[in-house]
């Protein structure tokens, strides 16, 4: 059985860590590949308050084939930029043959400290 991919994300891998000219670690990212994906869920918005201001905490499930994601990547959806939150869940090992692939976790903080 195949589902048809309906969506695509930009997915920017974690490269390295590079050196500035002070030989301070600094993070690199690859050139943005674009995914082809089942789909998203609609964004889940939490506030937390804070003594220096609100935390907006946006999130997003997506759902696709196999592909490699690291806790480190960055996806762009809708033309914003998340962070990956924890590991990618694996959905392919089940005892039935049925391989639909992995589900992760996006997310986006604005506000706060």
């Amino acid at each position: 059985m195949t589902y048809p991919l309906e969506q695509t994300i930009g997915h920017k891998p974690y490269s390295s860590t590079g050196k500035d000219a002070h030989n301070n670690p600094v993070v690199v990212y690859g050139p943005v590949v674009q995914r082809e994906v089942y789909g998203y869920g609609p964004p889940i918005r939490t506030q937390d308050s804070e003594p220096g201001g609100t935390q907006v905490i946006a999130g997003l499930d997506v759902y696709g084939p196999l592909f490699p994601v690291d806790p480190r990547d960055r996806f762009i959806v809708g033309g914003v930029e998340y962070m990956v939150e924890g590991e990618a869940g694996d959905w392919t090992t089940g005892p039935f043959g049925f391989k639909p692939g992995q589900s992760f976790r996006l997310k986006r903080v604005k506000g706060g400290r």
